[in-house]
């Protein structure tokens, strides 16, 4: 008859590993990231040094994340988020963005193409249509886009989108 024994459990010593990321952690929690940061490092590399890699993954995420909220936010790009308002289903917040972009001066054919996909997507086909002969009329081309953009496509059928159609 052969008797199992159970594993003991290895309990957290003051020193341990897993004591210094709990300690690590709880000043993380509370704000002091310069004091935590290095114990984190500690740990990573002690762990990972002892093939603890969970250990080292979880400490090491720490740091990531902590230096991740150092990093100052992108500047986006207004022209790039109103095409991502666009996308989102958001003309009317679009609309808004594209006019700011108008008042600050950076017009380009670009962007009064943006305008006229806003004002067709929230159903004011007319200004769309004067919005997108100024963009037609700086960029040519973009009566070819204009053609591929099924967010038009309601608005194909109006008289005021027929020379468009017909260019």
């Amino acid at each position: 008859m052969s008797t199992k024994t159970k594993p003991s459990k290895k309990m957290s010593t003051p020193d341990s590993l897993e004591s210094k990321l709990s300690d690590a952690i709880e000043m993380a929690s509370a704000k002091k990231n310069s004091d935590a940061i290095p114990i984190f490092e500690t740990v990573a590399k002690e762990a990972t040094k002892n093939g603890n890699y969970g250990l080292a993954r979880v400490a090491n995420s720490y740091i990531a994340n902590k230096q991740q909220k150092k990093v100052a936010p992108v500047k986006i790009d207004p022209i790039q988020e109103a095409v991502y308002l666009l996308n989102a289903n958001q003309p009317e917040v679009a609309l808004q963005k594209v006019d700011s972009i108008i008042k600050a001066k950076n017009t380009g054919p670009n962007v009064y193409y943006l305008k006229a996909l806003a004002l067709a997507s929230t159903q004011q086909f007319e200004l769309s249509a004067e919005c997108l002969q100024k963009a037609i009329d700086l960029d040519p081309m973009l009566l070819h886009v204009y053609r591929l953009e099924p967010d038009f496509k309601p608005c194909r059928k109006l008289s005021s989108f027929a020379d468009f159609e017909l260019a």
